[in-house]
């Protein structure tokens, strides 16, 4: 009994057909690797990201992601002429994210909170509604 294969693959094209498809497959497992190595976040990276917890609220709390070797991080929070509001220090363990709440904030104006870990410093800022 001789073994039938559907029409399409009786074609001449049908070889070229099934070469780019495992080209495509390919390609694609090896694209999901390259993503997936590159989004691995250890202390070897050497980066810290700064955030705000809740963007869209007036509350100032903010998350520092720390995948460095560092441990100790200050910020500081001033008003939008420059005065300090609030300010201290955190210690963060490498590989882990820690929320900073603030306790005293501006109601109007800009805030600018400003986070370094002795190298470099970071800056983000809300702006409040004037009333």
């Amino acid at each position: 009994m001789t073994r039938r294969f559907p029409k399409f693959m009786n074609r001449p094209e049908s070889g070229l057909i099934a070469i780019l498809i495992a080209l495509m497959v390919g390609s694609f497992y090896l694209l999901a690797s390259i993503e997936h190595h590159e989004r691995r976040l250890t202390p070897e990276r050497n980066l810290w990201t700064l955030s705000f917890q809740e963007p869209k609220s007036t509350a100032l709390d903010f998350m520092v992601a720390n995948y460095t070797k560092q441990t100790d991080f200050t910020w500081s929070v001033q008003s939008e002429n420059g005065q300090p509001v609030n300010s201290g220090t955190a210690k963060i363990i490498p590989g882990t994210e820690q929320i900073i709440r603030i306790g005293s904030t501006p109601r109007s104006g800009k805030a600018l909170i400003t986070v370094s870990d002795g190298n470099k410093s970071k800056q983000i800022y809300k702006i409040f509604p004037t009333q």
